[in-house]
């Protein structure tokens, strides 16, 4: 019973990566953000590594890694960091340092400290290729599916961290599936809509942990998104969600998931032309379970799991 219980993962894992499936999981990681963009082949790029940890306790080998190694070799074909903020970075050093990483895209900013110190090391000693990416880029990462790259411009002209977030835009077949923004706010948000760029997704991630310094209602209607994720800290010391982004997506009809309440979120599209499908948990058992249900394994793995534990010791 113990090898089957060991096997499972991994033999769902194996069914998981021959389906056409594409994911985008929203990690919970407190008051930080660290997304998992999984495509079919087991193929994945982590957008952002959470953070900030302390010497005690490094959110990328707790959360990220942990999360990222649950049934697979630690292997990435990529990683982005949208900014150097310690929030967005911190967990990268040990993924980068422990995982072999194909590529690591940025904008040309990093973070500061020993947390730059590290990461920079962890690149280098990998051998990972770097990329500076602007707006006008675009990533092929695979099975139809692209990075399109909306901000910022590389004449942009303001030098604060957050405005100058990476904003990306996942596609595939030419339908947009999520707007990843960052931390971008007011001054990198008005450039977006000035360039006229298609940001329409299924999906769209907060700015700024849904801050209410990121709230533009003109966005929310050009990106259309069917769903809201957010990721944020439970009681977080920020408020976030702020009251009135809850409030406008609610008037614009725009379903919210937050991390603080609802643990890890995924997103999920089955097949080229499905519709986005929402699951929220709060990690590993949860996705199990969900694989399990799946494939209609869970009643058997649950009659065996109770089983096993009503047994009476031998007298």
């Amino acid at each position: 019973m113990g090898v089957v219980l060991l096997a499972v993962p991994h033999v769902l894992v194996m069914v998981e990566d021959a389906r056409d499936v594409v994911s985008l999981e929203v990690l919970d990681v407190g008051q930080a953000q660290a997304c998992i963009v999984s495509l079919p082949g087991g193929h994945r790029w982590l957008v952002d590594g959470g953070g900030p940890g302390s010497r005690y306790f490094d959110v990328g080998q707790a959360v990220v890694g942990a999360r990222l190694a649950w049934g697979r070799p630690p292997r990435l074909d990529g990683v982005i960091l949208s900014h150097g903020d310690a929030d967005h970075s911190g967990g990268l050093p040990w993924v980068t340092g422990m995982f072999s990483v194909g590529r690591f895209l940025f904008s040309g900013d990093m973070p500061g400290g020993r947390t730059g110190e590290r990461l920079a090391r962890a690149l280098e000693q990998g051998n990972v290729t770097q990329e500076v990416v602007a707006a006008g880029d675009r990533v092929d990462i695979g099975h139809g599916a692209v990075f399109q790259v909306l901000h910022p411009a590389r004449n942009f002209g303001c030098h604060d961290a957050n405005e100058r977030s990476l904003v990306l835009r996942l596609v595939r077949n030419g339908h947009g599936l999520v707007l990843l923004p960052g931390d971008v706010e007011q001054v990198g948000i008005r450039a977006l809509l000035a360039s006229g760029c298609g940001m329409e997704s299924d999906v769209l991630i907060l700015p700024h942990h849904g801050s209410g310094s990121s709230l533009n209602r003109d966005f929310l209607v050009e990106v259309a998104p069917n769903v809201a994720l957010c990721s944020c800290g439970y009681l977080n010391r920020f408020g976030f969600p702020a009251e009135e982004v809850v409030r406008t997506c609610a008037n614009l009809d725009i379903p919210l998931h937050v991390t603080s309440g609802e643990g890890g979120v995924i997103a999920v599209w089955e097949g080229k032309d499905s519709g986005v499908r929402v699951v929220s948990g709060t990690g590993c058992i949860t996705h199990l379970n969900s694989f399990l249900d799946r494939f209609s394994l869970l009643e058997q793995v649950q009659s065996s799991w109770d089983d096993l534990f009503s047994r009476k010791p031998d007298s």
